[in-house]
């Protein structure tokens, strides 16, 4: 399961490079992976910690 997570923060940070939002993010999570792949609250969740993390810190170590 926690490789899966890694896969789904990963993908979360591209659609965030992207300049989608979480809810975009989410329904194109969905639409390949089913609705169980995440809920919107945790892309919600997610996106909200890469607005203020810092640029030094290595996206891949964040822990939920």
């Amino acid at each position: 399961m926690e490789k899966q997570d890694a896969h789904f923060r990963h993908i979360l940070l591209y659609y965030f490079r992207k300049g989608k939002n979480a809810s975009q993010a989410h329904k194109k999570l969905c639409a390949v992976y089913g609705n169980e792949a995440l809920k919107e609250r945790q892309c919600q969740n997610w996106f909200a910690k890469l607005l203020f993390i810092r640029p030094h810190k290595d996206i891949t170590k964040l822990k939920e």
